[in-house]
């Protein structure tokens, strides 16, 4: 007999519990049916001919709740293992629970860890919908690198899903930090400029901006060894003003020596990045094995269908899916829409379907000015992205081979479509 007692009502509240002290949110219908599944033994086929579901939608989704239940726990959970892992997991909190009623310290092992937040203000996330998996991951992996990327178009939830980490790790029992630093990197067009900020941050010693950056780099990095201290970047496009493919930081060079330093010195701290735009030469250093991952948000996926619900949309006749398929599920330009179709249409999809090229042009042209302004591309590039834009709202799509009307070289074309997708 296991010595917890546990029964499945209570693991499943069990898991809820840590799901959302880890803004993960609770579990769904489907999901509590596949712990249940898991508790007794029983197998997908059966659970799906009792109660309705897809065998195959529930074999998909049980392995999404498996990772990020493992991600959770700490430990690889199986849907064989589940049970056990729980109950384990249950035994050790409550072990922790005793010790912290018996120690002297004011603050036990199961208490969140205090921490700060230092520089600007993070954004404020009223209503968060998706992005599950992506956030413990990105919890995962500020944990364990030390400089992590997130990139991902405009108004894709990159700033947000950061905010959100930080509100997780304030309720958090594993959170190793004991600061935060936010930039905008919006104020900062030189490295200067962001050096002495985060000095300021951290109460370091006044910044000398005649001294050499090596010098200054030093003591940030001293006081990361000691500190532990998690230092977001946000919007860090900014810097690339004026790069070309010869010079990837523009006349901004100083900054990728920076990020190199951060992710190749030792220290105990995280450097956090939000950008449009990505990193070549640490995407290479990712695949080289140096403590830097790079998490490419693609958008909310079928969690779109509840944000575009959540808007006060009704979904008829498929208007959902042709809104997630054109605007590539990316919260933002979907709230616009939302809003345009409760405005101009009166709620109705399928009418603001029938005439949306227009809308979407401009959408896509301000998506694409804002990258251009960034000034990183080739002229060939901005032609070849402005002929895709064209075509990807007017038709299904051109096949790769017409393109090489407009250029033989392959290189850019796959570059240009791989950009304009994300």
């Amino acid at each position: 007999m296991n010595d917890t007692g546990l029964g499945v009502g209570e693991a499943i509240e069990l898991i809820d519990t840590w799901l959302v002290a880890r803004n993960r949110g609770q579990l769904n219908p489907a999901e509590k049916l596949l712990i249940s599944a898991a508790w007794e033994n029983r197998k997908y086929e059966d659970v799906a001919e009792d109660s309705g579901y897809n065998a195959d939608y529930l074999r998909q989704a049980g392995q999404g709740l498996w990772r990020t239940l493992s991600l959770v726990i700490g430990k690889k959970v199986t849907k064989t293992r589940l049970r056990t892992m729980i109950e384990g997991k249950k035994r050790e909190l409550a072990r922790h629970q005793l010790s912290k009623i018996y120690s002297k310290e004011p603050r036990g092992e199961l208490d969140p860890p205090e921490f700060v937040v230092l520089g600007r203000r993070p954004p404020t996330v009223e209503q968060y919908f998706g992005y599950k998996a992506e956030l413990a991951m990105l919890r995962q992996s500020v944990l364990e690198r030390q400089c992590v990327i997130v990139v991902g178009q405009a108004g894709i939830g990159k700033s947000s899903l950061v905010s959100n980490l930080l509100e997780s790790l304030k309720v958090s029992v594993d959170n190793h930090f004991e600061k935060v630093v936010w930039q905008s990197m919006s104020s900062h067009a030189n490295l200067d400029s962001l050096l002495e900020e985060i000095f300021d941050c951290l109460s370091l010693e006044p910044y000398d901006s005649t001294q050499d950056l090596s010098v200054h780099v030093t003591k940030l990095i001293a006081i990361l060894r000691r500190e532990r201290t998690l230092i977001v970047l946000d919007g860090i496009e900014e810097i690339f003003k004026g790069a070309t493919n010869d010079k990837l930081y523009g006349e901004n060079d100083n900054y990728g020596w920076f990020f190199k330093q951060m992710m190749e010195r030792s220290h105990s701290s995280c450097l956090l990045i939000t950008t449009r735009e990505p990193f070549k030469d640490l995407a290479f250093a990712e695949t080289c094995g140096q403590s830097v991952r790079i998490m490419d948000l693609k958008g909310l996926g079928q969690d779109a269908y509840g944000f575009l619900e959540s808007q006060g949309l009704t979904d008829v006749d498929d208007g959902f899916r042709l809104l997630i398929q054109r605007y590539r599920s990316n919260p933002f330009l979907l709230k616009l829409v939302a809003a345009r179709i409760r405005s101009y249409f009166g709620g109705d999809v399928d009418a603001f379907i029938q005439c949306d090229s227009i809308l979407m042009s401009e959408s896509l042209q301000q998506a694409l000015d804002t990258q251009f302004k960034l000034g990183i591309w080739t002229s060939l590039e901005k032609q070849l992205m402005q002929i895709m834009a064209h075509n990807d709202e007017n038709s299904e799509g051109i096949p790769f081979q017409e393109y090489l009307r407009f250029s033989k070289n392959k290189k850019v074309i796959y570059r240009c479509m791989s950009l304009l997708q994300r």
